[in-house]
């Protein structure tokens, strides 16, 4: 896109500005093809940069059929969460932020759940060379009185490439249950076949080796044990809010913009392009 570069700030100053960007993004080079009968001529529609079939006469808007459909909120309002989310450091409460926005927490919390969705979308380069490999265990997550589900363990496997004294990527993965077979897919997903793995449990060691040789067992990882210190931290810092439920969305939220932190103003439209192309149905 245009202007990667500069802030989402910069680039977008109104709801037009959000309209336009969109639009171009559905259809790309002008091209249209109506969702109803398949014709590919139009003229403007009722709503800004929407599309009317001059065939069926349908009314195509520009959010129609994606993750950006029906907000409750105006679209820069959406544009500049999407862009804290994707681009700012951790520490602020969800709380504080739906506050800076000015929206309810409720509402922030739906949208925000909605841009995770789409982050998880979002291919990542799996870790390579020396990767540290742990189980650990998530506790002391707060619930309120609208949503609440009760897991007494959160095992949450941790990969961290480790390039000389630091982290230098890293992906974390909620255990839907207490059994080493978890380990596998997330292993074969986010971890290079040619990685050196250092696995501090012998949670499930032995099928892992079977299936991904260059594995080590060792005692300990200092730098990823407090990794995981600084994640735990963070995570429960960064929302009021925070169920087994959703657990998972804010460690892709965390790790996306961990890993992609170098080339972070290209985040947005990362994100954006997803939920312009996806639209998924949150549980709220």
């Amino acid at each position: 896109m245009k202007n990667v570069l500069k802030t989402p700030s910069q680039r977008f100053s109104c709801d037009d500005d959000c309209y336009k960007f969109m639009a171009e993004i559905k259809w790309p080079d002008e091209r249209f093809v109506c969702r109803r009968c398949g014709n590919t001529t139009y003229h403007h529609g009722r709503s800004p940069y929407s599309r009317r079939c001059n065939k069926c006469k349908h009314d195509e808007s520009v959010t129609s059929g994606t993750m950006l459909d029906k907000l409750k909120f105006p679209i820069l309002t959406a544009f500049n969460i999407i862009s804290c989310l994707a681009t700012r450091d951790t520490g602020i409460s969800s709380s504080k932020l739906a506050g800076n926005f000015g929206i309810q927490p409720k509402s922030y919390l739906a949208f925000r759940y909605k841009v995770q969705q789409a982050i998880s979308l979002i291919e990542q380069k799996p870790l390579i060379d020396a990767v540290g490999l742990g189980v650990f265990s998530m506790e002391s997550i707060e619930y309120d009185n609208w949503c609440r589900r009760e897991r007494p363990k959160q095992r949450i496997a941790v990969a961290a490439e480790i390039k000389g004294t630091t982290v230098n990527r890293a992906f974390a993965w909620v255990m839907e249950e207490d059994t080493a077979h978890y380990l596998s897919p997330f292993v074969k997903r986010f971890i290079h076949p040619q990685a050196h793995i250092f696995m501090i449990e012998r949670y499930g060691f032995k099928q892992l080796q079977r299936e991904h040789k260059l594995m080590t067992f060792v005692h300990d990882v200092p730098l990823l044990s407090e990794y995981f210190k600084s994640l735990r931290k963070g995570i429960l810092s960064d929302t009021y809010c925070l169920t087994y439920d959703h657990l998972q969305g804010y460690l892709d939220e965390y790790h996306f913009r961990l890993n992609s932190r170098r080339n972070s103003y290209r985040n947005f439209d990362r994100v954006i392009k997803v939920m312009m192309q996806v639209k998924k149905e949150i549980n709220k």
